[in-house]
């Protein structure tokens, strides 16, 4: 700062050394106003080229070697939450190690199974996930983040192979992963892949899509789009649009029973919409329906705030329930 205030950035050019394991506040880098920035131990091929820029000389000299390092600013100019799905520690802990040298923290997974889970918590940006993993591998996580978040809250699934043949790279498009990040991790891809990836709008947006998954139990939609067999093909197309139909008549005849003080009617009709909810993992609207059912005759229930409660849910699954009618009927 002190040089700063006697030498402007045009008339006096400065490069930051700094080692892999510290990184220098960004803020700080952007104020003094650098020109390059060197990562110790530094190569002496590495430090002839940031120099050749930095003082604009043309030596007429070819380097095999380019200028490497890493954009401490990248992360602050396009915040990314980012998950990392690897089965080996060692590559896991690498890929974070690099990530923060761009700014980024970044979770991770052992598997595709704890990927789900860890979206069920909370919204990614970018997935970068392992092919060959135990459990659930990354072919079959990836089909299955197409299958339940929407395309407008789908994370960006980068797929992390050391070697992608011809066969892979088609398996792992139609599982939905379209890019690629080859290991050992080369830097310009890396860099390349989180500047093209767009963050989330806001923080609500994460919110909202947490909220919609935790509606729903996934695990129940695809257990009947397993069981789907030629005599059946659209199984689970067919048991959505029954429980649409069937939601719609069953709310109208709660509001006539609840108006009519008719208790043992309301209690009725919510067992029957817990039991059609439930077969499809509709989590929020069993609860409220199970409440209705069990606290009908009680009246220091506010039963008209249960019933408007069970509409605010319905009307908050159904795009995901034509989403995935859509999914079955397309033979997903």
């Amino acid at each position: 700062r002190k040089i700063r205030q006697y030498r402007s950035a045009e008339s006096l050019p400065l490069v930051m050394l700094t080692s892999l394991s510290q990184r220098p506040d960004s803020e700080i880098m952007k104020s003094i106003n650098f020109d390059a920035f060197l990562s110790k131990p530094i190569k002496a091929s590495h430090l002839f080229n940031v120099l050749k820029v930095v003082l604009r000389v043309d030596s007429g000299k070819e380097v095999r070697q380019t200028v490497s390092g890493f954009d401490i600013t990248l992360a602050d100019k396009n915040p990314l939450k980012i998950l990392i799905v690897e089965d080996n520690a060692i590559n896991q802990k690498v890929v974070q190690q690099i990530l923060m040298k761009f700014g980024y923290r970044s979770d991770s997974a052992s598997n595709g199974l704890e990927a789900l889970h860890a979206l069920e918590r909370q919204h990614y940006d970018l997935i970068f996930m392992d092919i060959h993993m135990p459990i659930m591998d990354g072919l079959e996580a990836s089909r299955k983040i197409q299958q339940r978040i929407p395309a407008q809250q789908r994370p960006r699934v980068v797929a992390m192979t050391a070697n992608i043949l011809p066969d892979d790279r088609a398996a792992c498009e139609q599982a939905g992963m379209l890019d690629f990040l080859a290991k050992p991790i080369n830097l310009d891809q890396l860099q390349q892949i989180l500047s093209d990836t767009n963050p989330s709008e806001d923080d609500d947006h994460g919110r909202d899509a947490h909220l919609e998954l935790q509606e729903i139990d996934y695990d129940r939609i695809d257990m009947i789009r397993e069981v789907q067999d030629e005599d059946e093909p659209n199984l689970l197309a067919s048991i959505i649009d029954m429980f649409i139909a069937d939601s719609n008549e069953r709310l109208v005849t709660m509001h006539t029973a609840f108006d009519n003080a008719d208790w043992s009617a309301l209690e009725e009709d919510a067992h029957r919409f817990y039991s059609s909810a439930s077969n499809l993992g509709l989590i929020h609207i069993s609860d409220i329906c199970s409440k209705l059912e069990l606290q009908s005759n009680d009246n220091s229930v506010d039963k008209k705030d249960l019933l408007q409660q069970l509409v605010d849910a319905l009307n908050r699954v159904l795009p995901e329930l034509e989403k995935q009618k859509s999914i079955a009927l397309e033979g997903g």
